[in-house]
């Protein structure tokens, strides 16, 4: 037959005793590694960051750029829609044909600027 299992919980000087040695082991596996970071690894820390940087700069600057296209294709499709009714062969006047071309080119201008700077 089997022993009973006996279980003791540890009471008063014996809890403290365990919670301290408890410190000390955490306290020793912090001095036994170094806890001055090397060269290399500074290094490597930092190429990481660049990196991350990096990837989040080409991320924002695609987005900008899907943006500007996409704007860029509205003004141009607004453009052809107001020529083709301002044309003076569809019963439009050419001086409203005239000012269709300089409204585009300013609101390229426009969001040229925004998106770029």
């Amino acid at each position: 037959m089997s022993e009973p299992k006996i279980s003791v919980k540890p009471t008063g000087a014996a809890k403290r005793a365990a919670k301290s040695f408890n410190l000390f082991k955490k306290r020793l596996d912090w001095i036994t590694r170094n806890p001055i970071p090397t060269v290399e690894e500074i290094k490597e820390r930092k190429r990481q960051e660049k990196s991350e940087k990096a990837a989040a700069t080409r991320k924002r600057n695609q987005e900008k750029k899907q943006q500007l296209e996409l704007a860029l294709d509205i003004i141009k499709s607004g453009y052809k829609a107001e020529a083709i009714k301002r044309h003076p062969d569809k019963g439009g006047t050419s001086e409203a044909m005239h000012g269709l071309p300089e409204c585009r080119d300013r609101l390229i201008a426009l969001v040229d600027r925004y998106y770029l700077d």
